[in-house]
């Protein structure tokens, strides 16, 4: 198995849409601020926690990590 990362700079919805159910990492300052699979799209990726909470960054000043395995 591997694990596959990819770092996606100020998206566009559509950008996103084929992480959806990924497990992203929100990056400020090249550091991480919040992780958690994506749920939803909109102006904004709603990015929930394991453990429930969920939190909106907008998409066009965040640069998030994606990291899944194949």
């Amino acid at each position: 198995m591997a694990t596959n990362v990819t770092y996606l700079e100020c998206p566009d919805a559509l950008d996103l849409l084929p992480f959806m159910g990924v497990h992203l990492v929100v990056l400020f300052d090249g550091r991480p601020v919040w992780g958690g699979q994506l749920i939803a799209i909109s102006d904004k990726a709603h990015i929930r926690k394991y453990t429930g909470e969920i939190a909106e960054f907008p998409l066009g000043k965040t640069v998030f990590k994606a990291v899944w395995e194949t």
